[in-house]
Formats: C-alpha cells, sequence, structure tokens
C-alpha cells in the first residue's frame, strides 16, 4: 500500500511540475461598446492584444526554435495573437435598449498554446444593451418653405428654411 501511495504522489507531482500550463483568461481583455440612439445603436468590441503580452511577457519572450519558432520570432507574439484570437457579436446594427448581445470566441491559437505552454481560458459574454438615447424625430419639410414660380422654360425654386433642429 505504501508503494502505490509513493508511486501516486511522484506521478502527481511530476505532472504539476511538468504539464503546468500558464492560464490566460481572454475575457479581461475583451471590451465591448454600444453606442448610439435607440433603435440605431452600434455595438463594437476589441481585444487588447498588447495588453495580454504586458501581463505575460515572462512567457511570450523567450525564443522558440523548431517548427513553428521562424514565425514566432520574426512577426512578433501581439501580431500572431490578433491573427490567432477573435470573436463576433451576434448584432452590430439597429440595436435597441434591453437587446442583448452575445459575443462568441474565435480560437486559433494551438500552436501558441503549445510553442509557449499556455492555455486560453475564454466563455462567451452578454451584453445587455442599455443607455442609448431617445432620438428626436421631426420632418425637415415642416421648417422649410418652398415656392416655386417663373415661367416654362425659365421657372425657379425659393426655398426658405428656418432649422430649429
Amino acid at each position: 500500500m505504501k508503494k502505490v501511495i509513493i508511486i501516486l504522489s511522484i506521478m502527481f507531482t511530476s505532472m504539476f511540475f511538468c504539464g503546468c500550463k500558464e492560464k490566460i483568461d481572454l475575457n479581461e481583455y475583451l471590451d465591448i461598446k454600444i453606442e448610439g440612439y435607440d433603435t440605431i445603436g452600434k455595438a463594437y468590441y476589441s481585444i487588447d492584444y498588447e495588453e495580454i503580452y504586458e501581463d505575460y511577457e515572462k512567457v511570450f519572450d523567450k525564443k522558440i526554435g523548431g517548427k513553428w519558432g521562424e514565425d514566432f520570432n520574426s512577426l512578433g507574439i501581439e501580431f500572431l495573437l490578433a491573427e490567432a484570437i477573435g470573436g463576433e457579436l451576434s448584432k452590430t446594427e439597429g440595436l435597441s435598449n434591453g437587446e442583448t448581445v452575445k459575443f462568441d470566441w474565435k480560437i486559433k491559437a494551438q500552436q501558441i498554446e503549445e510553442a509557449f505552454k499556455v492555455k486560453f481560458v475564454y466563455k462567451s459574454v452578454e451584453e445587455k444593451v442599455k443607455g442609448l438615447e431617445e432620438g428626436t424625430l421631426f420632418n425637415p419639410f415642416d421648417e422649410m418653405k418652398v415656392t416655386f414660380g417663373g415661367t416654362s422654360p425659365n421657372g425657379y425654386i425659393d426655398i426658405q428654411e428656418n432649422f430649429s433642429v
């Protein structure tokens, strides 16, 4: 029984020290902005690749050899992160207060994870639309007077506007 416990503890210890990967929570670097007016709001997202690099600089600064090493070392990790990590919003235009916009991650970072021994963790994010201003409806023709005059073919148009909006 002692041998089994010793063997198991050695296995778990070696797995802990050899198989550890730095976990990077991508949701911390996601920013969703919703702006505009109610019923015509727009949603945008951004991922701060520079901050990912800065927060994990020690992990990403090592030189990589092998199959992918030349790409990683020459292009720069921020460029590679931007190429491998992205996503999509469920709706970007015509937003109204009270709606929900969902962001789904699109990740193609297996090579980065293997080369730098990191694991990207993430989950879909839902953002409720709120704070969009109410638009003001107006008829521009209520604010102008159009008069036609003259005789054919020398007609003219006179527009008098008084836009208060």
